[in-house]
C-alpha cells in the first residue's frame, strides 16, 4: 500500500512547511520498482496514493515519470521507433522541425493539453497551410500521442478533443490539367535525354521520382512494374543506395501500371537512343551516360530539366 509521511525532523508535522511525500510501488508488489511524489498537502497525497493503488488494480497504472519527458525528446524517440519510407521519414521531420518543436518543444509529454493542441493547429492554419496539409500534419502528432497512450504515458491523448479541419471536396480544376497540346509542347522542349519522362508521367501516371528511377527490368508486355524510385538524397554524402522503395511500400512490394501502345513505342526508342547505365545493381535509364561523371537526376534537380 502506499505510504504519506512527511521526511523532516520536525516534531509537529502538522504545522510544519515540508512537503508530504507519497511512498509507492509501481505493479508488480514487492518487485515493482519504489517511487514517490510529493505534496503540499497530506490529503492530495493521500488521493495520489489511493489513486495510484486503485489503478494497479485495474490495470490502469501510469508511470508519472515516464510523461516527464520533453516534447523533443519524445519525437525522437517515436521517429526512431517507426521504420517508414524516405519521403514519409522527411514529412513527419518537416512536421516535428518547423511545427511541432517551436510550439510546444520544451513542453513535457504530460502537460500538453487540448488547448495546446488546438492552438498549434490554428498556428498552422494562420501560417497559410491549406486544410488537407494541417490534418496530414495533426495525423503525425495523434500517432506520436497514440503511442504515449499505450506505453502508460498519458492517461489519454490531447489530441482525442481536437477534430480535423473540415476540407472541402477534392475536384480536379480541368484548368489545371495540362492540355494534350501543351503535354506535346513541354515534350518538345525537354532535354533530349528525359523525354521520355514527360511520357511516363503524362501516359502512366508515374511520380517524378519513379520516372527517374525507372530501370529495364521494369518493362512487361503492356505494363510497367515498378519496385523503386529515385532517392531524394540520391547525390548526398550519406546516401546508402541511390534508390528506395516506392512511397507507402517495401523493398519487397511493387506495382503495376498499364501502359498505352505509344508509350511502349517511346520507351523502346529511348532504349535504342540512350541505351542504359548500370546504377547500384540495376540498369537506370536515366542516369548520366559517362561513369563517373555527372549526378544521377532527383526530383528538385529534375525541375532544371
Amino acid at each position: 500500500m502506499a505510504q504519506v509521511l512527511k521526511k523532516c525532523d520536525c516534531r509537529n508535522k502538522t504545522r510544519c512547511a515540508h512537503l508530504w511525500t507519497v511512498r509507492y510501488r509501481e505493479p508488480g508488489g514487492r518487485t515493482g520498482r519504489q517511487r514517490e511524489k510529493s505534496f503540499p498537502t497530506k490529503r492530495e497525497a493521500e488521493s495520489f496514493g489511493v489513486k495510484a493503488e486503485n489503478d494497479k488494480r485495474a490495470g490502469v497504472y501510469i508511470d508519472h515519470q515516464l510523461g516527464q519527458i520533453s516534447i523533443r525528446k519524445w519525437a525522437e524517440e517515436w521517429l526512431a521507433q517507426h521504420q517508414v519510407n524516405e519521403s514519409t521519414r522527411r514529412n513527419y521531420q518537416g512536421f516535428i522541425s518547423n511545427h511541432l518543436l517551436p510550439a510546444l518543444g520544451a513542453r513535457t509529454l504530460a502537460s500538453v493539453t487540448i488547448p495546446d493542441v488546438k492552438k498549434l493547429q490554428s498556428a498552422m492554419v494562420n501560417g497559410g497551410l491549406a486544410a488537407s496539409t494541417v490534418n496530414d500534419r495533426m495525423n503525425i502528432l495523434r500517432a506520436m500521442m497514440a503511442t504515449a497512450v499505450k506505453e502508460r504515458r498519458i492517461y489519454e491523448s490531447p489530441c482525442d478533443g481536437v477534430p480535423p479541419i473540415k476540407t472541402a471536396g477534392a475536384a480536379v480544376d480541368p484548368d489545371e490539367i495540362p492540355t494534350l497540346a501543351e503535354v506535346y509542347a513541354i515534350a518538345a522542349a525537354m532535354s533530349h535525354q528525359y523525354r521520355l519522362t514527360v511520357w511516363l508521367q503524362a501516359g502512366a501516371g508515374l511520380r517524378i521520382s519513379e520516372a527517374l528511377g525507372l530501370t529495364s527490368d521494369c518493362q512487361r508486355e503492356g505494363f510497367l512494374r515498378l519496385r523503386r524510385q529515385i532517392s531524394a538524397k540520391a547525390n548526398q554524402g550519406d546516401c546508402v543506395t541511390r534508390f528506395v522503395p516506392l512511397k507507402h511500400r517495401t523493398a519487397d512490394e511493387y506495382r503495376d501500371v498499364p501502359t498505352p501502345t505509344f508509350l511502349d513505342q517511346e520507351i523502346s526508342n529511348h532504349l535504342k537512343r540512350w541505351g542504359t547505365v548500370e546504377v547500384d545493381g540495376v540498369e537506370a535509364l536515366f542516369a548520366p551516360r559517362e561513369r563517373g561523371k555527372g549526378k544521377m537526376p532527383t526530383a528538385s534537380t529534375y525541375g532544371y530539366h
